[in-house]
């Protein structure tokens, strides 16, 4: 035999590398893009308030995939220039006469003219597509469920108005009732049919990838994953779910441990475990993993088992920004430490103009650039940044279907790439393009341990193996920017509170939403609502009841709120009334509240005023349903306000929270004055921390300020513990109650370290794009 020629199994060898099947998993939508401007017609008879016309032509393109569909595609698409080609098995629930057409549309060409310009749609041709299988689940479902199986399609309205670009105008799910309903309670019944029907279905040898993209409409349950588990243990998973930790993931326990690649959490996911108060945020203001992110992340790792040593979890907490984790780090630091998660800040990338979604593009992309660098491991950054670009460019392009709908023409991957100069757009570097801060999972992990035990500050081992001391501000204020909180129970009441405004306006404003801050005197309730209406970008208006002279001057609030609400109907607005517990005309004034927080209606001289939807803040020393024995008044009324509040009575002392986040909270309160006061401080000793840490629990915020405010001779920005008027700190045997400071630990502060090499870093570094 000489060298040029194979044997059978060689030849068979290379046959089955020809190509890599790729499952595709989940919920399969048709988009249709429509655009709009306004019509006058002298001879129309039924115009109504406004006539519409269509802006596009019988040319122009209107129909895309959604959720799965986009997903298989864009991997069709993408794999026709892969070595060895992808072949694109899809599995979803549609109607059983529009499988050839939804075959034909993974060639964006059949889709031009694709409209309603005809009464009949044009035939699509699926011929000519041999990568491409679809299975049809509807054919397990139970008889008489068949029936009413359809193809969602998501009609989304455009309206170009003044001459500006469309902008979104409404959106109709054209669909029957979730599969859901008819999937979940039958469970049973589609094991067993997809069982019988396995022989249709892909076998093991013949997937190598699996990809889920769920959307919550039912196609994705445990039952069909445990099916794939089963069947694929050993292929390439990856995994996409709107679901925050769905029960199925557990499902994945089963997959061999080299099987699982990616799990990608989207934005609906990623903010559904903010609504639900499982935490306020995943990033700092300008890009680190907060604690309590770092924390649910592990806890997914846990749930769909550590020995998926592979696994490298996305979470896009909003637009474009990213934070990635993989478990086994690849690249290293300047010092030699080990690098696993990267994180992309939202504000570093110039916003898009039109954003046509980014979660079922993002998915496909990676799972590109992973099964790119399979032979030899890419370090986690240049993956999700390539894909990250390769992302970008598409919804960009997508954006101008809706700006330009005449001239719009879907992109053809293979296209590119001969008309660029030969480089395609998926080949494009992303250079330059985002600003991604790496870290070490480990090493953040100890951080945040530390910056939040007693002393506060972090360790950091230098090239040159120098530790180095810092006291990060902004790791106390992850909440809410500029606002310190450390204590678990005022943090989780804080996410609640949060995940309520998120709601808000995720709803559409269609209610107001109400809560009452309960907190002693001088515990900073009113910065905290600073803070909050600054950080969320909320149109504040405080009013406090001590101010007030008179029942009447409630009335007015009530025409200021409807009155800036007049100025500005799409900047939510955030009410804040102090002192809710004080008497106006000797007596409460929680019955002025009940119209306007319940229907949103005061009445001033017997005429009804309506006040839009919006965010109702209330703060006193003490709950207003609290009983008072000599009012019996009092008790009603305060207990009707409670009952109107759909946020309840926010307590902000009930805590019971360890002591040492108490004192660490003390500690960046302290912090945060001083450099507020000082504003050149940037270090700091040990002895000073301490002073803060060990303050009584009786001193408030209040009494840091004044506390902090009589600190004397601060030079060079460098602060000692001689800065600090020693006759504050000697209140040991003090019994006085006026002193807040008595009980205060002389000794134990007198042994702390006084030499000020603690560097306070007050931000995190800038980023920008």
């Amino acid at each position: 035999m000489n060298g040029h020629e194979k044997t059978d199994e060689t030849e068979s060898s290379d046959n089955q590398n020809a190509v890599k099947n790729i499952l595709v998993v989940g919920d399969w939508f048709i988009d249709e893009h429509w655009v709009t401007g306004t019509h006058r017609s002298s001879t129309a008879s039924r115009t109504g308030s406004a006539h519409y016309r269509a802006l596009h032509k019988p040319e122009s393109t209107v129909q895309s995939f959604c959720g799965a569909g986009r997903t298989a595609s864009l991997l069709y698409q993408v794999g026709k220039q892969e070595d060895p080609q992808y072949t694109i098995h899809g599995i979803g629930i549609w109607h059983k006469n529009d499988t050839g057409l939804l075959r034909a549309m993974f060639e964006p060409e059949n889709l031009q003219g694709r409209n309603h310009f005809t009464l009949c749609d044009p035939k699509l041709n699926d011929k000519n597509l041999p990568n491409v299988q679809l299975y049809n689940l509807q054919s397990i479902l139970e008889k008489k469920r068949q029936a009413e199986v359809c193809t969602t399609r998501i009609i989304r309205v455009y309206h170009t108005t003044e001459g500006k670009y469309a902008h979104p105008y409404y959106r109709i799910d054209w669909e029957l009732p979730s599969p859901a309903e008819w999937i979940g309670p039958s469970e049973g019944h589609l094991l067993e049919n997809l069982e019988s029907n396995a022989e249709r279905l892909p076998d093991d040898g013949e997937v190598d990838v699996v990809v889920v993209k769920d959307l919550l409409r039912g196609v994705v349950s445990s039952g069909l994953i445990r099916f794939l588990v089963e069947k694929h243990s050993k292929a390439q998973w990856f995994i996409s779910t709107k679901a925050w930790n769905p029960p199925w993931f557990a499902e994945l326990r089963n997959l061999n441990p080299e099987a699982l690649q990616l799990l990608l959490i989207p934005q609906v996911a990623a903010e559904q475990a903010v609504r639900t108060g499982l935490l306020s945020r995943w990033l700092t203001q300008r890009g680190c993993p907060t604690e309590r992110a770092i924390n649910l992340i592990d806890e997914i790792r846990n749930v769909v088992g550590d020995e998926h040593k592979n696994l490298k979890i996305v979470v896009l907490p909003r637009g474009f920004s990213l934070l990635a984790y993989a478990p086994t780090p690849k690249a290293k630091n300047h010092d030699g430490t080990r690098i696993n998660c990267y994180v992309q800040p939202e504000a570093s990338v110039r916003s898009i103009k039109v954003n046509m979604g980014m979660a079922s593009v993002l998915l496909p992309f990676l799972v590109v650039e992973n099964l790119r660098n399979e032979v030899k491991p890419a370090d986690l950054k240049l993956i999700v940044e390539k894909a990250l670009s390769d992302t970008r460019d598409f919804v960009k392009h997508e954006g101008e279907r809706v700006r330009n709908p005449e001239s719009w023409r879907p992109i053809s991957f293979e296209k590119k790439q001969t008309t660029d100069s030969g480089a395609a757009t998926t080949q494009r570097h992303a250079s330059g393009r985002f600003a991604f801060r790496d870290f070490g999972w480990e090493d953040e992990t100890g951080h945040w341990e530390d910056a939040l035990s007693e002393k506060g500050y972090i360790e950091v081992e230098l090239p040159d193996h120098r530790v180095i001391r810092k006291f990060q501000l902004w790791r106390g204020m992850t909440e809410i920017d500029d606002y310190v909180c450390c204590v678990t129970e005022r943090q989780k009441i804080i996410c609640r509170l949060i995940g309520a405004i998120e709601e808000f306006r995720h709803s559409g404003e269609r209610r107001h939403i109400c809560g009452t801050l309960v907190a002693g005197p001088g515990t900073g309730k009113t910065h905290l609502v600073r803070s909050l209406a600054k950080s969320m970008d909320l149109r504040l208006l405080p009013f406090n009841i001590t101010q007030m002279t008179s029942r009447c001057d409630i009335l007015d609030c009530f025409d200021t709120i409807v009155t800036t609400q007049a100025q500005n109907r799409e900047q939510a607005i955030l009410v804040f009334v102090d002192e809710i517990n004080a008497r106006l005309d000797n007596d409460n004034v929680y019955n002025a509240f009940l119209g306007p927080i319940e229907d949103g209606i005061y009445v001033r001289g017997g005429k009804a005023f309506h006040i839009d939807p919006c965010i109702w803040l209330f703060s006193g020393t003490e709950d207003p349903s609290t009983t008072d024995p000599s009012n019996n008044s009092k008790a009603s009324k305060g207990s009707d306000f409670v009952s109107r509040l759909t946020l309840g009575v926010l307590d902000l002392d009930s805590t019971s929270d360890s002591s040492d986040r108490k004192s660490v909270e003390k500690v960046y309160q302290g912090v945060s004055l001083l450099c507020a006061i000082f504003p050149d401080v940037r270090w700091i000793s040990e002895k000073v921390l301490a002073a803060f840490a060990l303050m009584p629990d009786a001193v408030t915020v209040r009494d840091l300020r004044t506390f902090v405010s009589l600190f004397r001779d601060i030079q060079y920005g460098r602060v000692e513990s001689k800065n600090i008027p020693e006759e504050l700190l000697k209140c040991e045997n003090d019994t006085s109650e006026r002193n807040h400071f008595r009980g205060f630990p002389f000794n134990k502060w007198a042994k702390a370290d006084d030499d000020p090499n603690i560097r306070v870093e007050v931000s995190e570094p800038d980023i920008r794009p």
